[in-house]
């Protein structure tokens, strides 16, 4: 299944799952959803059409309630340009490390601030530095994470109860990140092709990915009780020091093709598709 053609079944299903559900809940994207590879087709038609097929995933994404997402590298394909012009209101890219190559400023928010229930959440966003090739006479760079999460994560010490980062580094990276970070308590990571990673404790943090394109939608369910380890109920045996920390349950659901299509969603993805075909005749 294409990463549209499941963004209906996404959003019939993320639609049951709140509704049958009084805890609060954030729907995240931790990037690379736009682009299949980190740069554009070569054949004008077939960049046209993937421009088309990216903005019709940002709004199918907006239509079912997704307000902010982290920048991936293949998300660079058409440019930062192209990023801001298919936003849209209500719709925000996050990236603390996508910066002007001539003043080194942020050419996109670094992190967001979201309330969910009693908590502040702080959601920050990291694009892979090591992976980008940005092009010839490129407006832009990537600053290394070592170079911006410091004083971002010292802006949201008294802020925030919960941060969670969307990390589009791999598992490598994201694990030297949880370490010298503590503070942080979830990455979310993307665009390294692993399947499901269900979520592995480094320290203070769990990292976890979902698969990409648009195969299953992952479900993790935490009960946040502050920074300090996590665990999994029923695992095993716990101690009494594991057993005030904070617990989570982790569901990778797949988006089969017989599941339930969101209608408007599913309109908006064949219309998508039609206007991206008729540029490839």
């Amino acid at each position: 299944m294409s990463k549209l053609g499941g963004l209906s079944k996404k959003a019939a299903l993320f639609n049951t799952l709140s509704s049958t559900s009084d805890t609060p809940a954030l729907l995240l994207d931790a990037g690379n959803q736009l682009f299949k590879q980190p740069a554009l087709p070569t054949a004008p038609a077939e960049a046209g059409a993937a421009r088309v097929r990216a903005r019709g995933i940002v709004l199918a994404n907006q239509t079912m309630g997704l307000q902010f997402a982290a920048i991936g590298t293949h998300d660079l394909a058409a440019g930062p340009n192209f990023l801001k012009e298919i936003a849209g209101n209500g719709f925000t890219w996050l990236s603390l490390n996508l910066s002007n190559r001539y003043n080194d400023g942020l050419l996109f928010p670094g992190y967001i601030l979201r309330q969910a229930g009693q908590l502040t959440v702080a959601v920050l966003a990291l694009t892979n530095h090591d992976s980008a090739t940005p092009a010839d006479g490129s407006s832009y760079h990537i600053r290394p994470w070592r170079e911006v999460l410091p004083a971002a994560l010292a802006q949201l010490r008294q802020r925030a109860h919960l941060i969670i980062l969307l990390s589009n580094y791999p598992l490598g990276e994201n694990r030297e990140i949880a370490r010298t970070f503590p503070q942080i308590g979830l990455i979310f990571q993307s665009g390294h092709a692993m399947g499901n990673l269900p979520p592995i404790a480094v320290g203070n943090t769990l990292i976890s990915q979902t698969e990409t394109r648009g195969r299953y939608m992952g479900l993790l369910e935490i009960d946040w009780q502050g920074r300090g380890s996590w665990r999994q109920p029923g695992k095993s045996a716990l101690s009494a020091y594991d057993r005030a920390g904070s617990s989570f349950r982790q569901r990778f659901i797949p988006l089969s093709a017989t599941m339930e299509n969101d209608p408007a969603i599913d309109a908006l993805v064949r219309q998508t598709e039609k206007q991206a075909q008729a540029l490839t005749r």
